[in-house]
């Protein structure tokens, strides 16, 4: 947990993902696979965060995306940076 200033006190940043850090809001689109328990879906999109005192990683569609519901959790993993004008397989 860290302190701020403000009217929160701390925020704590148990919940992301350490693994995206280097692609929260770097502009570059990136290939997640999500595990939901026995199956797992392949997803691309930019990586953005949660605001409030304990923020998630989630996987937003397009870069100028206000939300989503593709929460980036623990168990997901990141796959590769989609270069520039690479189509869907």
């Amino acid at each position: 947990m860290v302190c701020c200033p403000g009217t929160l006190r701390v925020i704590d940043r148990s919940m992301l993902n350490p693994h995206f850090v280097p692609y929260n809001n770097s502009g570059e689109r990136v290939e997640v696979r999500f595990h939901y328990g026995e199956t797992t879906e392949l997803r691309r999109g930019y990586v953005g965060k949660t605001t409030g005192w304990r923020p998630v990683f989630i996987l937003l569609a397009r870069i100028d995306s206000t939300g989503s519901s593709d929460v980036i959790r623990e168990q997901d993993e990141f796959v590769r940076v989609i270069k520039q004008r690479e189509k869907a397989r």
